[in-house]
């Protein structure tokens, strides 16, 4: 007989007395739960698989024998055979294959990283390329949100608290404190913002604009467009509009004269902000 017909031979006859004991274990089962009187537990622990160091070394030796390569198959293990596989080791990218062990299960990832180690490296770049992008525009939003808050809260404090309304600073620039009041639509309430505006005698300030392309050469078309606009097959588009600094001035007066703006339908802010004035 051959070395490899021995070895072949040796895991079948492992494989079988491991088949014998399970079913001789298992039956065991039956007393725990489903027997009258039963104790309501296995009468033994390996039930269901081996964990004695015997057996365990056993399987690694005749694994071994055969020409593979046991799996340590913990996430630990798991773990680090991925990322000696597609050969990463910068913390992002470990970072990346923890997001994609928790998204996916750390045991497919391995599977990927065996069977298409370049597709799980383009995974790992492409996950650590968006991690990226998401703080630094995290970190954008936030530096805009301590900008505002300087300029609207902190600074106009410190200087009321001061009794001043302009600093100089010792590089030439100048600070200011000024009231200002603004108001813009809501996005998703833009339609109901204009006709709050028409309903409440605003609607002058609405532009309501009605536009056609044409093409090249069809000037003549676009003069009689009036009359003829439906009838050569042209489907005209309407937009309806309020300019910014427009609706900014009549809503101020409209708050001046002690009515109230709807806070469902407009951003609104009235309170002071930081005016920078640099050195000429």
């Amino acid at each position: 007989m051959s070395k490899r017909a021995k070895i072949i031979a040796k895991i079948k006859e492992y494989i079988r007395s491991q088949v014998v004991r399970e079913l001789e274990e298992a039956s065991t089962t039956y007393s725990a739960g489903v027997a009258p009187g039963g104790p309501g537990h296995y009468f033994t622990p390996y039930a269901f698989r081996s964990k004695r160091k015997k057996d365990k070394e056993k399987l690694k030796k005749i694994t071994r024998a055969g020409g593979y390569k046991p799996v340590n198959e913990d996430y630990s293990g798991m773990f680090l055979d991925v990322i000696k596989t597609i050969k990463v080791n910068r913390p992002d990218e470990l970072n990346a294959i923890r997001d994609l062990a928790d998204e996916y299960d750390i045991g497919r990832v391995l599977y990927m990283a065996r069977t298409n180690p370049k597709g799980l490296k383009k995974a790992v770049d492409d996950r650590v390329k968006e991690k990226k992008q998401f703080i630094k525009g995290k970190n954008l939003k936030e530096l805009k949100e301590q900008e505002k808050k300087l300029n609207n809260f902190v600074i106009p404090e410190i200087m009321e608290k001061m009794n001043l309304s302009t600093l100089k600073l010792k590089d030439g620039s100048e600070l200011s404190i000024k009231k200002v009041y603004s108001a813009t639509m809501k996005a998703d309430k833009k339609a109901d913002c204009i006709q709050w505006l028409r309903n409440n005698g605003l609607g002058d300030i609405v532009k309501n604009e009605i536009t056609v392309n044409f093409g090249q050469g069809e000037e003549n078309k676009a003069a009689e467009y009036a009359t003829l606009a439906k009838g050569q097959g042209y489907e005209p588009s309407q937009k309806e509009a309020v300019h910014a600094m427009t609706l900014k001035v009549t809503m101020e007066d409209w708050k001046n004269k002690g009515n109230e703006v709807p806070e469902d339908l407009f951003w609104t802010f009235d309170g002071n902000q930081t005016k920078v004035k640099n050195k000429k």
